[in-house]
């Protein structure tokens, strides 16, 4: 089954394709010639309301929101140092690679 489709600049969809796509729950993007996003479609009744509803609640308590950021943040960092360990252990083996 298809889950998306992807439309490109210069591509055009009917509206009974569209109207049909949406009423399956394909979600449709539109991208512009530089493949940046310019506009989705999607069925209403596949997104999670109360999820959303979640999420903008949430938005408002700025100290759930810090420390919450904080937590990303941290295991960033995290696994940034973990990759660089893992590439300085593997330096040598690395050696014959140039650098553009």
């Amino acid at each position: 089954m298809v889950e998306n489709v992807n439309v490109y600049s210069g591509a055009n969809i009917t509206s009974p394709c569209i109207y049909r796509m949406i009423d399956s729950g394909i979600l449709i993007t539109w991208f512009n010639s530089s493949n940046q996003i310019i506009g989705c479609a999607e069925n209403i009744h596949s997104i999670n309301s109360e999820l959303m509803e979640k999420q903008i609640l949430f938005r408002e308590k700025e100290d759930l929101c810090l420390e919450l950021s904080k937590k990303i943040i941290n295991a960033k960092l995290i696994n940034a140092t973990v990759i660089l360990r893992r590439f300085n252990r593997n330096r040598d083996k690395l050696k014959h690679i140039k650098v553009l």
